[in-house]
C-alpha cells in the first residue's frame, strides 16, 4: 500500500512578515523563525523516515513571500534535498509563492534542485508515483493505449491559479471571483472523470487531489469564515479521490460536503494544517502532519512546535515581560484607541525578542467576518458578488462598505 506525508502552509520566512518582527535566536544568531522553520522541517524530514513513506506532499505556500530571502532559500534547499535522498516530494504552488502580477514564482528555483524527485506543480497537470519519481502523465495517451505498470498514486493538482491573468480577462473584481471559482469547479470534475476512468484500468493505485485555496463552508477558526476576497471551491466530487490533500486555510479540518465534515485530526478529505506555530491559527489547534495510507489518514503532532498562548486586552496591557519560548496571539474585542495602545505595546514586545503571531486580527469595535477584513486592491471590486453570495454577512453590510467606502475617498484602495 502507498503511504504518503502530507503538509502545508510551511510560510518559510526570515523577517516573520506574518508578526511584523525579526526577533533573533540567542543561540545562533539568526532570525528566530527561521530557527524554527530549520527545526520543523527536520522533523518533518525524520516523519518520513520513520513512517517510511513513499513521497512527501507539500500543498502550498512554502514561502512566505513570492520574493524569499537567501536565508529562507537555503533552509527549504536544505530540507528538501534531505527528503529527495531517500524519496520523491511534491511541491504545490501556493497563493505566498505567487507574484499577484507577472514573473516568476518563489517555487521556480526548486525546479532546478533534483528534478523529478522534488516536483514542482504549478499547471493543473496529472502526476504519477512510480519508481521513485513523480512526473507528467498524460492521462489521454494512457487510456488510448491501455498500456502502463500501475503508478503507486496518481496526483490531480490544483495550484493557486493567477488572480491577475482572470482580472484582465473580466470586468470587475466580481467578475474575477467567479470566474475563478467556475474555473476551479470545472478543474475538479475534470479531475475527477479522470480518476474514475484511470481506476478502472489501475484499480489499486491511490488517487489524490493536491489543492489550495479556499474550500466552500471552511474556517480560519470559531468567528471567521473564508476570506472576503476568495473564491469559494465547490467540494462535490472529493469522495472520487481517496484523499483530498488541501493547503491555504492554517486550521486542520475536514471538509464540508465529505464524510470527513467536522472532523480536526484524521480525516481523509481536508486542510492539513500548517506543521508549526509561527502560522494564523488559534490557541488549541492541532500542529503536525498526515499520513495517508490508501484512504486513511493518521495525524501525526509536532510536539516540537512552540507552545501558542492567546492573550486578552486586559492582559497585554497588564504585563511588562512575556515568556521567549512561545508564541502569543492577542485577541479580544477593544475600542479603536486601546486598540492603538495595544498595537504599540505588542511592537515594544517585540522589539524585546517576543514572538506574536497575526496581531493584525485583533477585534475592534466591529464583531465577526467584519473585523478581518483587509483593504487591499481586491475587495471593493468584489463586494457585491460576496453579499450576493453570502446573504449571511448581510448585518455586517453597511460596516463592510463604509470602511471600503472610506479607504476608497482617502487613496488607500482602487477597484481592479
Amino acid at each position: 500500500m502507498t503511504t504518503l506525508l502530507a503538509t502545508a502552509d510551511l510560510h518559510v520566512s526570515s523577517t516573520q512578515a506574518l508578526a511584523g518582527s525579526r526577533p533573533i535566536d540567542p543561540e545562533t544568531g539568526e532570525p528566530r523563525v527561521l530557527v524554527d522553520a530549520r527545526n520543523t522541517l527536520d522533523w518533518i524530514c525524520a516523519q518520513a523516515d520513520e513512517h517510511a513513506v513513499d513521497a512527501v506532499l507539500v500543498a502550498g505556500d512554502i514561502y512566505e513571500s513570492p520574493t524569499p530571502g537567501p536565508g529562507a532559500e537555503a533552509v527549504v534547499n536544505r530540507a528538501f534535498a534531505a527528503i529527495a535522498s531517500k524519496r520523491p516530494v511534491a511541491v504545490l504552488l501556493g497563493n505566498h509563492d505567487r507574484p499577484n502580477g507577472s514573473g516568476a514564482h518563489a517555487l521556480e528555483p526548486l525546479k532546478h534542485l533534483r528534478p523529478g524527485v522534488v516536483t514542482v506543480i504549478d499547471t493543473f497537470q496529472v502526476h504519477s508515483l512510480s519508481e521513485g519519481m513523480i512526473r507528467r502523465i498524460d492521462p489521454g495517451a494512457v487510456l488510448r493505449s491501455g498500456l502502463g505498470r500501475a503508478p503507486r498514486a496518481l496526483i490531480f493538482p490544483v495550484p493557486y491559479p493567477s488572480r491577475g491573468a482572470l482580472a484582465a480577462m473580466t470586468g470587475s473584481g466580481a467578475e474575477t471571483n467567479a470566474a475563478m471559482a467556475e474555473m476551479l469547479d470545472g478543474i475538479i470534475q475534470a479531475h475527477a472523470v479522470v480518476a474514475r476512468e484511470l481506476r478502472t484500468l489501475w484499480p489499486g493505485t491511490t488517487m489524490v487531489l493536491f489543492g489550495h485555496g479556499t474550500l466552500r463552508g471552511a474556517a480560519f477558526n470559531d468567528y471567521q469564515t473564508v476570506p472576503l476576497s476568495d473564491a469559494p471551491i465547490s467540494t462535490g466530487h472529493f469522495e472520487t479521490f481517496d484523499a483530498c490533500v488541501w493547503g491555504h486555510l492554517h486550521k486542520r479540518q475536514g471538509a464540508v460536503g465529505t464524510c470527513d465534515t467536522g472532523k480536526t485530526t484524521a480525516f481523509s478529505h481536508g486542510y492539513v494544517g500548517s506543521p508549526d506555530r509561527h502560522s494564523f491559527g488559534e490557541e488549541g489547534d492541532p500542529k503536525g502532519v498526515s499520513i495517508i495510507e490508501g484512504a486513511t489518514t493518521r495525524f501525526i503532532p509536532n510536539d516540537l512546535a512552540r507552545e501558542w498562548h492567546t492573550v486578552g486586552p486586559d492582559g497585554i496591557a497588564a504585563r511588562e515581560l512575556l515568556d521567549r519560548s512561545v508564541i502569543y496571539r492577542v485577541k479580544g474585542e477593544v475600542t479603536a484607541e486601546q486598540y492603538d495602545d495595544i498595537a504599540a505595546r505588542v511592537r515594544q514586545f517585540k522589539a524585546a525578542g517576543i514572538v506574536f503571531s497575526n496581531t493584525c486580527t485583533v477585534p475592534r469595535e466591529d464583531r465577526g467576518r467584519v473585523d478581518d477584513l483587509r483593504l487591499d486592491r481586491g475587495v471593493a471590486g468584489v463586494l457585491d458578488g460576496v453579499f450576493e453570495a453570502r446573504p449571511d454577512l448581510a448585518e455586517h453590510e453597511a460596516v463592510i462598505r463604509r470602511r471600503v467606502a472610506a479607504a476608497a475617498a482617502g487613496g488607500i484602495m482602487r477597484e481592479l
